[in-house]
């Protein structure tokens, strides 16, 4: 969810210099217990950029039965999903 923004390396970049790099997260409390788990029916309750959600959605509805956008929360409302 948090928003870092900071140089990236020079490493292959030549004469062109450091590059701007944006990094997006998103938090993805999930529910469920090991064995729920093993058979891929997990709840998650995700925070974060919704364009950030959209792109990854299929790949978190692999991990769990229902996926839960909850929308652009901050750290407290995020707590009470712990």
């Amino acid at each position: 969810m948090a928003n870092r923004d900071r140089p990236a390396g020079r490493t292959g970049m030549g004469r062109m210099g450091a590059a701007l790099v944006t990094r997006l997260f998103l938090a993805a409390p999930v529910g469920g217990n090991p064995k729920v788990a093993r058979s891929g029916r997990l709840t998650l309750a995700v925070f974060g950029p919704q364009e950030v959600f959209s792109g990854v959605e299929p790949v978190l509805s692999e991990l769990g039965r229902r996926v839960t956008y909850v929308g652009e929360a901050d750290v407290t409302v995020m707590q009470r999903y712990r």
